[in-house]
């Protein structure tokens, strides 16, 4: 139970990092990762825990390694959005 609590504070860490100053992205971030965890919240086998565990590790290090988030430079260019975000594999 221990490590299901510490693999669920490090992704809202992981995501308030990435997303600092993101007001939409934090919220959008913290209710996918809520909605997660309750998906998961019932349950019990040992062996799909520990397997859920490892995908939310794997989650917040691609959040820490792999998402940039880039600001917008030029307000007045229509083709680019507010925020663009890049997602390596």
């Amino acid at each position: 139970m221990i490590q299901v609590l510490r693999a669920f504070k490090n992704l809202h860490r992981a995501r308030c990092r990435v997303f600092k100053d993101d007001i939409e992205a934090l919220t959008a971030g913290r209710q996918k990762i809520n909605e997660e965890y309750r998906k998961n919240l019932n349950v019990t086998n040992p062996d799909t825990i520990r397997e859920l565990i490892k995908n939310s590790d794997e989650a917040t290090e691609e959040l820490l390694t792999c998402v940039v988030q880039l600001k917008l430079v030029d307000e007045n260019e229509p083709k680019y959005r507010e925020y663009l975000f890049l997602v390596c594999k």
